[in-house]
């Protein structure tokens, strides 16, 4: 099959794709819509439904700032909606940003709809700031995997990555205890998705430290140890190197020593517990294997950095921002009561 071919067939399929995912997104905002008109009406149904879709395409809108592919706007029939985004968030503050970009533009709607209720005195313009203030107050809650759940996890961070995990799971066992006396069902999905999401913040909180550690220790190694260093980077990348480079290096990992080998298991690179070395290939093989493994690991966290850090200014203005838009919606909600 020609290059072109090959080409040809990777669009259709992936247009094949997109317009599964369409289909699938449309079937769901009808159902969630029918659904929803069987409940609470469809006057009022068609209200929240709209501040809904005003409350994701904050997010959505977000995703695009930072730079992400977005992947679909899902609407969950009895349960909201979720704006999916196709990658990882590329640091912390990405996330903040767009966990709090839907309510911010919930309460954009919200105040707009004010307005239109003091000229027009609309009752359906009422439904709506109620509506806004409700739903997008409860996705301000603190507790994971809510936006304020989010927001607060990784502001948290900038100041105690540690205080981040306790404080999110303390959240999320009340949080969860309350929900259950309100909704059995939201209580399970809350519990279930914010579980899994706590646990792989804890797990990328401790990686994130542990690589920041590996990295510490590294800069503060020995002259020895930074010519180990290096000459692992000449082997990988032997195809670009000089012939003096390569011999060079291989003269240095084939001489490896006792003290090298101390020296090595002192930084902790052997006892990782996030990172594969497995997963990484190697070409040679040489008599000083035992120690290329954790170098080859050091190479690869310095390519690959897991630190997704966030300052500790922007965490307090991620902090600052979340209470001064929970307390405008509590503000808008009890306005028109």
């Amino acid at each position: 099959m020609e290059a072109s071919e090959k080409k040809l067939f990777s669009k259709l399929a992936a247009a094949s794709q997109a317009y599964r995912q369409t289909i699938i997104q449309i079937i769901l905002f009808i159902a969630f819509l029918i659904v929803l008109g069987l409940i609470i009406g469809w006057p009022l149904a068609i209200v929240v439904t709209i501040c809904l879709l005003i409350h994701e395409s904050g997010h959505l809108w977000a995703m695009k700032r930072c730079g992400l592919e977005l992947k679909g706007l899902y609407f969950i029939p009895g349960l909201g909606a979720a704006a999916v985004p196709k990658g990882n968030f590329s640091s912390r503050a990405d996330e903040c940003f767009i966990a709090i970009m839907g309510p911010v533009w919930g309460a954009m709607a919200g105040l707009l709809a004010v307005g239109l209720y003091g000229l027009t005195q609309w009752e359906y313009y009422r439904t709506a700031i109620l509506a806004c203030a409700f739903i997008n107050l409860f996705n301000l809650l603190p507790i994971s995997p809510l936006d304020g759940g989010r927001v607060i996890k990784n502001a948290l961070y900038g100041l105690s990555p540690t205080a981040s995990v306790v404080v999110g799971w303390l959240i999320y066992f009340g949080g969860v205890l309350v929900m259950f006396n309100y909704s059995f069902v939201l209580a399970i999905f809350i519990g279930l998705f914010g579980s899994v999401d706590l646990r792989l913040h804890g797990l990328k909180v401790r990686q994130e430290r542990d690589w920041r550690r590996i990295k510490r220790a590294a800069a503060e190694a020995s002259p020895r140890l930074q010519e180990l260093l290096w000459a692992v980077e000449v082997i990988d990348d032997e195809a670009n190197r000089s012939d003096e480079e390569v011999f060079r290096a291989v003269e240095l990992v084939d001489g490896v020593t006792d003290h090298d080998r101390q020296e090595i298991d002192t930084l902790g690179l052997l006892r990782q517990r996030y990172f594969n070395i497995s997963r990484l290939e190697w070409d040679f093989v040489t008599s000083a294997d035992y120690f290329v493994g954790p170098l080859e690991l050091y190479l690869y966290l310095t390519e690959n950095s897991p630190d997704r850090s966030i300052g500790r200014w922007r965490s307090l203005f991620y902090i600052a921002s979340y209470v001064v838009l929970a307390g405008l919606l509590l503000l808008l909600g009890l306005s028109i009561l």
